[in-house]
């Protein structure tokens, strides 16, 4: 008699126990987002510009003080975001050169899109080649990020144009960066 009371109150416990499940959504404050566009960014810096800021990053951080707390920044570590960086590093080069001549424009959504087409056939090529090649990258990149933080659909726009804000802020003088309402400019 005993037992049967003690299974009967611990199935009722597990019972209720299960009906009481919540679903918790993440939300993520927007400077946390810009901190995982920020590290991006100087992930997928040119090699020597990325050997220039760990250099002075290792010689003005405090070893001891770096706060490092998973559930209050966002994931940013994987194999996939790393080599989608490498990609995105081995032709950064040949896109920074074409942004400087104006052939290509940083958007509102993260990726980037031919402004002005090159007259010469092969450079149009070139051109598109490069374009898709880095969107094809960026849009990895996002997706693994969406996946490790468990990114809801409805804050995945957020996080494209948080993302696309930081890349425009480093943009280069001259470079088109697209405006809020669509149309382009030239960065000052």
């Amino acid at each position: 008699m005993k037992w049967t009371k003690i299974v009967s109150v611990l199935c009722a416990v597990l019972f209720f126990a299960g009906c009481a499940m919540v679903t918790i959504y993440v939300t993520f404050p927007e400077e946390k987002i810009k901190k995982a566009a920020e590290d991006i960014e100087k992930m997928m810096e040119s090699q020597s510009e990325n050997i220039l800021y760990q250099l002075c990053t290792f010689f003005t951080s405090p070893v001891f003080a770096q706060e490092n707390s998973a559930s209050s920044s966002i994931k940013t570590d994987s194999p996939k975001i790393k080599e989608a960086i490498n990609q995105i590093k081995s032709w950064s080069d040949e896109l920074a050169s074409y942004k400087k001549d104006g052939y290509i424009g940083e958007t509102n959504d993260y990726q980037v899109a031919i402004i002005n087409q090159p007259k010469d056939p092969e450079l149009s090529k070139k051109v598109k080649e490069i374009v898709q090649k880095e969107n094809q990258q960026r849009n990895i990149i996002l997706e693994e990020l969406f996946r490790l933080n468990n990114v809801s659909p409805d804050q995945r726009k957020a996080f494209r144009e948080i993302f696309a804000k930081t890349r425009q802020k480093n943009a280069k003088p001259g470079e088109y960066i697209q405006n809020p309402d669509g149309t382009w400019t030239q960065k000052k």
